[in-house]
């Protein structure tokens, strides 16, 4: 029975989470038009650094995907260009970790 009321909640939490996203909070729709490939310098892991890039700027509104390449030190983004400028994301890349990257 705890199991069944875990789960339950689980998955309430779940799908209120996802149905109280606004339009513009979730990415998934937007169309890319441009692409981004930037040296990235300053990150020191793969865990942390390069997923905390990819998270913060894959949340940027018109941003459809980032990928961030630790080894390589590259990032590869796609954003609509009506949406999003590349000035606007070098400038949240730049800002992160206090200047960091």
């Amino acid at each position: 029975m705890k199991k069944l009321v875990f789960l339950y909640s689980f998955v309430v939490v779940f799908l209120s989470v996802n149905c109280n996203q606004s339009p513009g909070e979730s990415n998934a729709m937007v169309k890319a038009d441009q692409e981004l490939a930037l040296k990235v310098e300053g990150m020191v892991c793969a865990v942390g650094c390069a997923k905390y890039i990819e998270k913060e700027v894959s949340h940027l509104s018109g941003v459809a995907g980032c990928s961030v390449n630790f080894e390589e030190g590259t990032a590869h983004i796609d954003f609509s260009s009506d949406l999003m400028s590349q000035e606007k994301i070098l400038d949240v890349i730049n800002n992160l970790s206090d200047g960091q990257y």
